[in-house]
């Protein structure tokens, strides 16, 4: 573990938590003010468009992220949203980025700032203790059953500075009780669905991690046919009822040109959406975070290749 990141993690956390009181008191304001302190302090940082296109986003009075926010402080555990963004934030995309640029830029060979890996690989925890000896603290899950998922449970709090996202279909989450996550605030999970439907199993199960106050999502998978249902208002209308957040993974065969243009449908659903559902391109996300870090940055690859995820890599 690293003392740098430590510190860096503490004083974000505290900043973390004050910030959630104070946008709950006044969110406009308080928010817009977050923000504008973020770039002043980025001024000399690569980060600094992010947080200039973030002001400009938030003179919209009628921005999804005014919503969304005031959506997820309702119905997530503060505790939580506070320990996984800061995890993710700091851990991953600041401290991370950083090493990993570092790294680069002394062996000249490409590193990785998240890994993936299914949860039933044997070597996982000691591939999550390799990793924060190298500053990644980011890992996405895939839990093919329910023994799967308790080992991604009990991985999770065994590693409380990390960031991990779980997916899962809606069944292997409904086969544990909902209080297994209890206590698991550097966790987001993910409900993976194989097209853009939603049952009413999946609904359930979203009831029921909102309930216990969880900060979850969808996954979903989407081929040729299924991308301009993707991006349909109405669609994106009724996830926004079930999730405040959806992640959209492409199959291997998809078109080019399909893939680019669900790419710019989904980066314009940010500042021209008013519904309050976030929506992310697993692949051209992570590509444009991974450029801005380094030519040679990469996905981590999975721990035991052999074992299935769901997304490419």
């Amino acid at each position: 573990m690293q003392d740098d990141y430590i510190r860096s993690r503490g004083f974000a956390l505290t900043l973390a938590r004050r910030a959630v009181d104070d946008i709950r008191r006044d969110e406009f304001r308080q928010l817009r003010n977050y923000v504008d302190l973020c770039q002043a302090l980025a001024q000399k940082t690569r980060f600094n468009g992010f947080f200039t296109q973030a002001q400009q986003v938030l003179q919209r009075a009628d921005s999804l992220y005014y919503a969304l926010i005031q959506s997820l402080l309702e119905r997530v555990d503060a505790e939580h949203l506070c320990a996984f963004g800061v995890n993710l934030g700091v851990g991953g995309v600041v401290y991370g980025a950083t090493r990993l640029k570092e790294e680069i830029e002394r062996t000249g060979k490409p590193s990785a700032w998240i890994n993936t890996a299914n949860c039933a690989a044997i070597q996982l925890e000691e591939a999550m203790t390799q990793a924060e000896q190298a500053g990644q603290y980011v890992w996405v899950l895939y839990a093919q059953d329910a023994q799967a998922l308790q080992k991604a449970v009990i991985l999770t709090k065994q590693h409380p500075f990390a960031a991990f996202l779980l997916v899962a279909v809606p069944e292997v989450i409904a086969a544990v009780p909902a209080d297994l996550f209890d206590g698991c605030h550097n966790l987001s999970i993910w409900l993976l669905l194989p097209a853009p439907v939603l049952d009413q199993e999946t609904v359930e199960v979203a009831s029921s991690l909102r309930s216990h106050k969880l900060l979850f999502g969808l996954a979903i998978l989407l081929d040729e046919k299924s991308v301009k249902q993707a991006m349909d208002p109405c669609w994106l209308e009724q996830m926004a009822e079930c999730v405040p957040f959806c992640l959209y993974a492409r199959t291997p065969d998809m078109n080019p040109d399909t893939a680019q243009q669900l790419r710019s449908r989904v980066v314009r659903s940010r500042t021209e959406s008013a519904t309050p559902l976030l929506v992310f391109d697993w692949d051209g996300d992570l590509s444009a975070i991974n450029k801005r870090i380094s030519g040679q940055a990469v996905v981590g690859a999975p721990v035991e290749a052999h074992l299935p995820f769901p997304f490419s890599r």
